[in-house]
């Protein structure tokens, strides 16, 4: 039997990730990702309700994974990887719909959003130095 790290579950045939609890009080929701498709995506666990919910898989491409809540806990941002080249996304957890956001290409690093719907991004590319951007989560420039 293989053994599996302490932040792992067994999910079927594949793996569990969490990644983040809920942001919202009394929420009993995880963000996860799982790989029982054969790749990795983003999930979503109830825990109290014992449910699931995943994003439409139109339009991915490779691994997906989940990088952060929204505030109030209705969206998540996700990164798609895909050909070396990363992709960010914002998940809608009421339609369960995929937004690409238009960003700078390059690697990015740790993400979150603000308050205020901002996402704040590391990013780098080979002519810029390490930095932190803003992104708008619907436009995605600032």
């Amino acid at each position: 039997r293989s053994q599996q790290s302490s932040d792992e579950v067994s999910d079927g045939n594949g793996r569990l990730g969490a990644v983040a609890f809920a942001p919202t009080p009394g929420d009993a929701r995880v963000l996860a990702y799982s790989n029982r498709t054969g790749v990795s995506r983003p999930v979503i666990l109830d825990v109290l309700r014992a449910t699931r919910t995943e994003p439409e898989a139109e339009g991915l491409e490779g691994e997906v994974y989940p990088l952060a809540w929204s505030p109030d806990g209705r969206q998540v941002l996700l990164v798609d990887l895909a050909h070396a080249v990363q992709r960010l996304l914002v998940w809608d957890l009421a339609t369960t719909k995929l937004r690409s956001l238009n960003h700078p290409a390059g690697p990015y690093g740790d993400c979150h959003f603000a308050r205020d719907g901002t996402i704040y991004a590391g990013w780098e590319d080979s002519t810029h130095p390490p930095q932190v951007i803003a992104l708008d989560a619907v436009t995605a420039f600032t």
